[in-house]
């Protein structure tokens, strides 16, 4: 019952969107930006519970961002769709906190943010915002949807204070998106455009062109990118053809882990570009 209701919804969309356009690309794009909000954990509770929250005011309600540590070297982390800052704890426990400030965003209708309303553009002014609260940023990892959070906002705002990025697990660009709604609600070619025309009135920029291929083009910032060869929800293969476009691009593709990428080599990895990054800023304050 559950999956025949949201094709039930989508075929009368699609009979009404000549009639109706604007109507129907509306309520078709909140229908997605609904968010189920899913409670933290009892250990997430207590890991956040071990740092402070800085509350910042995005699209209208509270929006958390996580702090632990008071280290000169500032990593932010961001979270993919349906999850949240505690998927970071080994991350964050395993960083100095005398030589590290780690800081994690709960994107809007997520953890500890408030809201059940959320889009790739209400997560980029958040986004925005934690840069501007946190000052320059010297590492930003990202996970799936998050990865595609950043490149938006680097693709809207090139000046935007983040010396380097890791890549986990990313999502390729927007295409998928539609491509879910269209087998989740069975929606017609002239509905998915009708809902492409509501995307760019809400995003900064078309739609098409926020994709990891363009920032990885555009991007002159050292790059850490890692994703499993067998990844069903974000396949590799476009990702591969993004990579071919950096500048500055390491990258480590493994078998055998899925999605979330959680495992104690992953983590030693991100740790290690984590550090060498904070030995290069330090070598750089060393000589100013």
């Amino acid at each position: 019952m559950k999956q025949l209701v949201p094709k039930i919804i989508g075929r009368i969309f699609n009979v009404l969107t000549p009639v109706f356009p604007k109507y129907t690309r509306n309520r078709a794009f909140d229908l997605l930006c609904r968010i189920k909000h899913i409670p933290v954990s009892e250990s997430g509770r207590k890991f956040f519970d071990a740092g402070e929250t800085i509350w910042l005011e995005v699209a209208g309600t509270k929006t958390a961002l996580h702090r632990w540590g008071k280290g000169p070297t500032k990593v932010l982390f961001l979270h993919g769709w349906m999850s949240n800052s505690q998927r970071w704890m080994r991350y964050v426990e395993s960083l100095d906190p005398e030589l590290y400030s780690c800081y994690a965003l709960d994107a809007p209708g997520h953890g500890d943010s408030y809201s059940n309303y959320m889009n790739i553009e209400i997560y980029r002014q958040a986004y925005h915002q934690s840069v501007q609260t946190i000052g320059e940023v010297d590492v930003v990892v990202g996970h799936s949807f998050g990865n595609l959070v950043a490149g938006y906002e680097y693709l809207y705002e090139p000046a935007v204070a983040v010396k380097s990025y890791v890549v986990l697990g990313s999502i390729a660009g927007l295409g998928p998106v539609f491509e879910y709604c269209r087998e989740m609600m069975e929606l017609s070619p002239g509905m998915i455009n009708n809902l492409g025309v509501r995307f760019n009135e809400v995003l900064k920029l078309p739609h098409q062109d926020i994709n990891m291929k363009h920032f990885f083009r555009k991007l002159g910032k050292p790059v850490f990118l890692i994703h499993e060869e067998s990844d069903a929800i974000t396949p590799i293969e476009p990702i591969k053809e993004a990579a071919s476009e950096a500048k500055d691009i390491e990258y480590h593709y493994t078998n055998g882990l899925d999605h979330t990428l959680k495992s104690d080599d992953i983590l030693k990895l991100v740790l290690h570009f984590i550090e060498t990054q904070s030995k290069k800023r330090r070598h750089v304050l060393e000589r100013i």
